[in-house]
């Protein structure tokens, strides 16, 4: 048909035609002719692989090549590098070099471009085939010690991994080898030093390595070092400096290594220079152990041992807190710690400014002071008995607290008269008080309240004045007794606890009408209870009193007789009462007469006593009728002192008589003045045996013992040799002149002004009528001392009892002199 496809050539471009005629079926037309044109169109170019051969470690150099239907110029470009290689150079003159003893196959890709397209991607194969690599022989460096054999084991390396095998190629010039293929050993000549070597080479089996250098050195044979073990003193809680020791045979410098520390405390310092530090507090031992480098050999292990002493620690004391109201008590507890557990004792250094302290320390009671609120301390600081704490502080806190006021009744108002009208009693209750100074705008109230009544009728009741304390009152006519009242005083602050608006209660009575009762003791000769005329009063007997008033207040009062045996208690209210006498010793009881107010007697009492209001009561006698059954016989006496005090002497029986006597000093006859400043007799003495009986009575001597010596005969008489006095029986006497020496004869016993204190002795002032002579007062005390058993106090110059007497010299007995005669005191039946 007239229909073609027309296909170019493969890359042709350009012109080209066909000629073609038509026929109808009876005839051709003419040849006619078909022109076409192919355009140009670029084709891609082309890259061209393949395979480069080349030997292990060997650089190739190569070159890309490629082609292009259009002939166009290419450029090349590397996709991917080789990996066993590195290329260089610029596409496409290139040069490949394998990895180190690489062999085997590597590839890179690449492409070409012709200025339009990129060719498909092409790969070129390396081939590296491979070459024996010659092993390697390492040198080495060996040491050892002279006349000490050293193993040496060859070493080398194949890049091919070849099995290897060694050859000595020169042997040691100072010593000799043993040993085959790897391992030898290497020992020096007798006793060489120095430096040595041998050479060797290894083999692959193809191939020889270079030869290797083994290098020996043999040391000078070295002998180890030595440290020194020792011990150091370390006071508690004192870094102490010390130094490492050691000593070397070869004279090296020596290192100093610690190998094990201390298990208590460190260690600080470059070595041998340490400096070890106790731990805190801690005392005993403790070691290190170290040892010594010469460069070669260790010494054997040394030890340090650090004995600490202890040092005792200070304590600490606690600071304290505490919390109180006004007014209040509170318990503080001290507090400190020890680090040695020692027992702690508690001192308080400075007193609080407001309360006081008491308890014994640790546990004290703080008391504020009346009224105070705010802050106050004190401090304190504990001891271990050694050491003293820190000063610690106390802190108080006082917590403010409304106080009760605060009164003084000035006790009962004076009795009154029934009907007397309106009575004030100005100043019955002072010292009102609101309380603390915050308090002072308060408003204060009286409370008065009737507790009990025996019978008085109150016109106008009893009130009390808050500001003046004027007590008023009014009593009916005919109207007696006693009337008890409470009182208490208010203010208008608050009251709710701990709070307190209102006093304590403090009660007074008034009463109607006051009494007395009185009576007497006396020896009754005839028993009938009345004192008669010429009957002797018994003086200082008890009479004690007891009783209810009617107000219901326990009443006690005790007194005893007055010289003439007489009693008498006043400003009695009215109530019930009873009176007890008592019993003076060694006398029968006599009877107990009942008085003008009534009662019941009984022994050695009266009771039931009943005073109303301005009653006097009389004769409320107790009666003696003589002597005790134990008193039979002794004769008794009485007589009047200088003061007009009745005494009852009596003469009692001596203890086995000791016939002690008083001696003048051996060294007073050179000294003596000879005669006496008085008239020695029985009249002249009397003053000075009251004295001594006194000086007795002060120093605390029984009353038996009194009784005994007021009892005593006093006698003077010419006794033989140097004696100045003698006691015996129930008598004592006195040398007519002292044994020559002459007396004292005191004009006033009862002082010591012809007397001076000389080193704790009284001594005669010098020139003064005591100096030179014999104290009489001395000698009678003396000999008084014998009667009541006391016995010479051998060896004691200073006592009373001692056997001689000096010139000048006095003696007194005092409370300590009288403990040093009890102490020496015979026990003996009275």
């Amino acid at each position: 048909g007239p229909t073609f496809v027309y296909t170019p050539a493969v890359n042709f471009n350009g012109q080209d035609s066909f000629t073609y005629v038509a026929n109808d079926g009876s005839g051709n037309s003419n040849t006619a002719t078909v022109s076409i044109s192919i355009a140009a169109v670029d084709d891609p170019p082309v890259a061209d692989g393949g395979v480069r051969n080349l030997n292990e470690d060997t650089p190739l150099n190569f070159t890309l090549t490629g082609s292009d239907p259009e002939n166009a110029t290419l450029t090349f470009s590397v996709v991917t590098q080789p990996t066993n290689g590195t290329l260089t150079g610029t596409a496409p003159n290139l040069t490949y070099t394998p990895n180190a003893n690489f062999n085997g196959t590597d590839s890179l890709t690449f492409r070409v471009n012709d200025g339009g397209q990129d060719s498909a991607i092409a790969t070129i194969t390396f081939s590296v085939a491979a070459v024996n690599d010659p092993p390697v022989a390492n040198s080495l460096n060996v040491t050892t010690a002279e006349d000490t054999a050293a193993s040496i084991t060859l070493t080398g390396t194949d890049p091919d991994n070849n099995t290897l095998t060694f050859a000595v190629l020169s042997q040691p010039a100072n010593g000799t080898l043993t040993g085959s293929g790897a391992n030898l050993t290497y020992t020096p000549n007798a006793n060489f030093n120095g430096s040595d070597s041998f050479t060797y080479r290894v083999n692959d089996g193809t191939v020889n390595s270079a030869a290797a250098t083994v290098s020996i050195t043999v040391t000078v044979e070295n002998d180890a070092p030595s440290v020194v073990t020792k011990s150091v003193t370390v006071v508690e809680d004192t870094a102490t400096a010390f130094t490492l020791e050691g000593s070397d045979p070869e004279a090296s410098a020596l290192t100093f290594t610690i190998v094990s520390q201390p298990n208590s405390g460190t260690v600080s310092g470059t070595a041998p220079n340490l400096t070890y530090t106790p731990a805190a507090n801690f005392n005993g031992t403790t070691t290190l152990t170290y040892r010594a480098s010469d460069g070669q050999l260790n010494s054997p292990l040394g030890t340090i041992t650090f004995s600490v002493t202890a040092v005792n620690d200070p304590p600490v004391a606690n600071a304290v807190t505490r919390t109180t109201n006004e007014d209040t008590p509170v318990s503080v507890t001290l507090s400190g710690t020890d680090v040695e557990n020692s027992t702690l004792s508690f001192t308080v250094l400075t007193q609080p400014a407001n309360g006081t302290l008491s308890g014994t320390a640790p546990n004290l009671t703080y008391t504020p002071a009346a009224n105070f609120n705010g802050t106050d301390t004190f401090t304190y600081r504990v001891s271990d008995g050694s050491a003293n704490s820190n000063t610690a502080t106390v802190s108080l806190t006082i917590t403010a607290v409304n106080d009760a006021p605060s009164f003084t009744l000035a006790g009962n108002p004076p009795a009154s008269n029934p009907g007397a009208g309106l009575q004030t009693v100005a100043n019955f209750a002072t010292n009102i008080s609101r309380g603390a100074a915050n308090e002072s705008s308060q408003t204060l109230t009286f409370n008065v309240t009737q507790l009990s009544n025996s019978g008085i009728t109150f016109t106008t009741p009893p009130t009390i004045n808050a500001t003046t304390g004027a007590l008023t009152y009014a009593v009916a006519a005919n109207s007696s007794g006693t009337a008890r009242f409470g009182v208490t005083l208010s203010d208008n602050g608050s009251g709710t606890s701990p709070n307190v608006n209102t006093s304590a209660q403090q009660t007074f009575e008034i009463t109607v009408g006051l009494s007395t009762l009185s009576g007497s003791v006396f020896i009754d000769s005839d028993n009938d209870g009345v004192r008669d005329t010429g009957e002797i009063g018994l003086p200082n007997v008890t009479i004690t009193l007891q009783g209810t008033s009617t107000g219901n207040t326990t009443i006690q009062r005790t007194t005893t007789t007055a010289n003439d045996g007489t009693y008498q208690f006043a400003d009695l209210p009215p109530g019930t009462y009873s009176v007890t006498e008592t019993h003076p010793t060694m006398f029968l009881d006599g009877v107990e007469r009942v008085g003008t107010a009534g009662g019941t007697a009984g022994s050695d009492q009266i009771t039931g006593i009943v005073l109303s209001g301005n009653t006097n009561a009389q004769n409320y006698n107790f009666t003696e009728r003589g002597l005790t059954a134990s008193a039979v016989g002794l004769k008794m006496f009485l007589c009047s002192t200088p003061s007009g005090d009745v005494l009852i002497h009596q003469l009692l029986p001596a203890p086995a008589g000791n016939g002690n006597a008083l001696r003048a000093a051996s060294s007073a006859a050179t000294n003596a003045r000879g005669t006496s400043n008085a008239v020695v007799s029985a009249a002249s003495v009397e003053p000075l045996v009251r004295a001594a009986i006194q000086q007795f009575a002060d120093a605390g001597a029984s009353a038996e013992q009194l009784a005994r010596l007021s009892s005593a005969q006093v006698s003077i008489a010419d006794l033989p040799g140097d004696q100045v006095g003698e006691a015996g029986g129930n008598a004592i006497t006195l040398d007519a002149n002292a044994a020559g020496l002459g007396w004292f004869i005191d004009a006033t016993p009862t002082v010591d002004e012809e007397f001076v204190d000389a080193a704790g002795r009284l001594q005669a002032t010098a020139g003064g009528d005591a100096s030179g002579r014999m104290d009489a007062l001395t000698a009678i005390a003396h000999e008084f001392g014998h009667l009541l058993g006391f016995e010479h106090s051998a060896g004691d110059e200073d006592s009373l009892m001692f056997e001689w007497l000096q010139l000048g010299q006095r003696k007194r007995v005092t409370p300590e002199s009288l403990d040093d005669l009890f102490a020496n005191e015979q026990t003996w039946d009275w």
